[in-house]
């Protein structure tokens, strides 16, 4: 299955705020393979030096970019809405304002957390 066609399950808002998690996601790890994991109905991106960092996974009402070993980051701008005892994810819908940035933010911490294993 390819990354369009999981999507494609989902309404249009949903849709097109996957689609700029995933953007967001390609440019902060721009040598990250994207990876559809079917039965966790999510897209995940494996970066080459730091493994899998995180995924998107979308709802029906919303989106989650998950980051792994999220709970080992700081969190400033507090925009982790839940997670596991190792993972931590950002639950945004339709219409809410996306923080670029800070995402941006995390996602690199990720990456050198990960990457200094």
């Amino acid at each position: 299955m390819t990354p369009d066609a999981l999507l494609a399950e989902h309404v249009e808002p949903i849709i097109e705020l996957a689609n700029e998690l995933r953007g967001l996601m390609r440019s902060a790890m721009p040598a990250a393979e994207e990876r559809v994991y079917v039965g966790w109905h999510g897209l995940g991106f494996v970066h080459p030096d730091a493994g899998y960092v995180g995924g998107i996974f979308p709802g029906a009402d919303s989106v989650k970019l998950l980051i792994e070993h999220g709970h080992m980051l700081n969190d400033t701008e507090e925009l982790f809405t839940g997670g596991t005892k190792q993972t931590r994810h950002i639950e945004l819908a339709p219409g809410d304002v996306v923080p670029v940035d800070a995402i941006m933010d995390l996602i690199a911490d990720a990456i050198e957390l990960r990457a200094g294993r």
